[in-house]
């Protein structure tokens, strides 16, 4: 077995070029006044050869076979205007001790804790700090977001810091959701009680100021968790308020079903609607053979006692949903919007 990557194994943009390698001129132009403008970002970009992204294709299989998916990858990629190729080590089981040391580990089933090493001291970060913790709200997966947070993040960070450089590192994307997209701060964690006391507070800052943009935390440190909750109650209520003052004669029935519908049509509507390459609708409609409708819309055996149950706990390919993703009050509005309009599709 063989085995062909590219070179890197990390997520590159614009905003977010790696851990230990930000570039100064970047940073300066992501902490100006009112965040970087796209143009500025897509100048600088260029200039420096920032990629928007990287992506690491690990391929497995006999030398032939490695070799012929590796030009058929190149090939399909290079539809891609700018699209560049790095060929890494073609690797042979078993490995030598060197090559060991020169692969990812996980990769050939070799137990290894090198993932949790961010932070740790490395040739790129020599004198580490104690420790650290992040701050992750959850925005939407667009690309509006990414630079929406930019600016909450450069327009803040002088009045979360009083001025001060506390070390933080950010704003970091991952990408790696389906759904949602996660912006990172890190804070470091010293030796120095008065420092982490500021770091701290700083962390509590943050929270505050996402909640007020109804930004959730992806998760968090258990000292934080009763802050982040609350963040979490104002953001929720904030919502409900704006809904109330948009529809000022809407009754509370009416409200409730609204906001099932848009639970509905964000969660879902990307699986159980109908068309092709509906997941959910497809294991449906081969899971009950026409015997009970394939969309959920339709189901008029369904009560809400048993679509919060499904929710929560998942069944089958379907995950479950955590109370940060859909609320008990939305998943009661939710499980009440799928039996009405069951009911007057009879």
């Amino acid at each position: 077995m063989s085995r062909w990557s590219t070179v890197s194994t990390s997520v590159g943009n614009p905003i977010s070029s790696g851990f230990g390698q930000r570039d100064a001129d970047l940073q300066a132009l992501l902490r100006s006044p009112g965040g970087a403008t796209p143009e500025a970002l897509e100048s600088i970009a260029v200039a420096k050869q920032i990629p928007y992204w990287t992506c690491t294709l690990p391929i497995y299989g006999p030398e032939k076979v490695v070799r012929a998916k590796m030009e058929y990858v190149q090939e399909r990629f290079a539809a891609i205007a700018g699209s560049t190729f790095t060929q890494t080590d073609l690797f042979r089981i078993p490995l030598s001790p060197e090559q060991l040391e020169r692969a990812h580990k996980v990769d050939f089933g070799v137990p290894n804790l090198s993932t949790f090493s961010i932070g740790a001291r490395s040739a790129l970060n020599p004198n580490p700090t104690d420790g650290h913790v992040w701050f992750s709200p959850i925005v939407p997966r667009n690309g509006e977001s990414i630079l929406e947070f930019q600016r909450f993040y450069a327009e803040n960070l002088k009045e979360v810091t009083g001025g001060e450089n506390l070390g933080f590192l950010g704003p970091i994307t991952l990408t790696n959701w389906e759904r949602s997209l996660v912006t990172m701060i890190m804070f470091p964690i010293s030796h120095d009680p008065k420092q982490n006391r500021k770091i701290r507070d700083a962390f509590r800052r943050w929270v505050k100021l996402a909640a007020e943009r109804g930004w959730g935390e992806y998760r968090t440190a258990p000292s934080f968790m009763d802050e982040v909750a609350a963040g979490l109650a104002l953001a929720l209520i904030g919502s409900g308020a704006h809904t109330q003052a948009q529809e000022p004669g809407v009754t509370p029935v009416a409200t409730k079903s609204a906001r099932g519908e848009q639970v509905f049509a964000y969660w879902c509507a990307p699986c159980h609607s109908a068309g092709p390459g509906m997941p959910g609708t497809q294991a449906l409609q081969a899971k009950y053979g026409g015997k009970l409708p394939a969309l959920l819309l339709q189901r008029s055996d369904l009560t809400p006692t048993l679509v919060a149950y499904i929710v929560r706990n998942g069944v089958s390919v379907m995950p479950f949903f955590r109370k940060t993703e859909i609320s008990d009050a939305d998943l009661e509005a939710l499980g009440a919007y799928i039996v009405a309009t069951a009911q007057t599709k009879r």
